[in-house]
């Protein structure tokens, strides 16, 4: 019994705490007047270099694969 109170306590001010600092956590930020625009460069070319090597290797597979279609016949 004296366990489950504890549990209880603790649950209550685990939920207190989230109360009190969940609003700071989910405030916005507004972007700097100079420059308005959002940046993408990082992760558009992160998407670019993964796409150009999933290219390359599917491009190596399939060459793989015809040399053993052609090496068997």
């Amino acid at each position: 019994m004296i366990h489950n109170k504890k549990i209880r306590l603790l649950m209550g001010l685990v939920a207190i705490a989230l109360i009190c600092f969940l609003p700071t956590l989910a405030m916005a930020q507004a972007l700097p007047p100079d420059n308005p625009d959002a940046p993408i460069d990082g992760g558009l070319s992160l998407l670019l270099a993964a796409g150009v090597g999933y290219g390359v290797k599917k491009v190596r597979d399939n060459r793989k694969k015809g040399r053993v279609d052609s090496d068997s016949k």
